[in-house]
């Protein structure tokens, strides 16, 4: 079991070591995908100006399946948005939809979350640790 979990702390630490994040990259993804993830807001919302629910899923449904539609077979960019811009049927909340495309409303309570973690618990516990992880070098598993 030891070197089960040796090679896999290995693996992960290959994987990992040299990381490159790419902000610009991960905005561009994430845009691509937001419309998607405020279907069920816009939905919520269009019940709350008394849309029925049903009738409101269908139509995000349509549009969410055109548009997926056309960005696998045309490459097209997800226009979900510019297509409920022009449907009449969202009227209600056409003035709302900018607003409902924060990232920052998807995302709960991760961030407090993560940062209270690091400063608590895990700082503690790694802290015992810090000469030996500022010393280590890269491992490399060769398979």
């Amino acid at each position: 079991m030891f070197l089960l979990t040796d090679a896999l702390l290995i693996l992960l630490d290959d994987v990992t070591n040299g990381i490159v994040v790419f902000p610009a990259m991960i905005r561009s993804q994430l845009q691509q995908e937001l419309p998607f993830m405020a279907t069920e807001n816009i939905i919520m919302k269009l019940v709350h100006k008394g849309v029925s629910r049903q009738e409101a899923h269908e139509r995000i449904r349509v549009l969410s399946r055109e548009t997926v539609e056309a960005m696998k077979m045309e490459g097209a960019k997800n226009d979900l948005i510019e297509r409920i811009k022009n449907d009449g049927f969202f009227r209600p909340i056409w003035d709302e939809l900018d607003g409902m495309l924060d990232p920052k409303l998807f995302i709960g309570r991760s961030a407090e979350i993560v940062e209270k973690y690091c400063e608590g618990p895990l700082r503690g516990q790694l802290e015992k640790y810090k000469d030996y992880i500022d010393s280590t070098a890269t491992a490399t598993l060769a398979v």
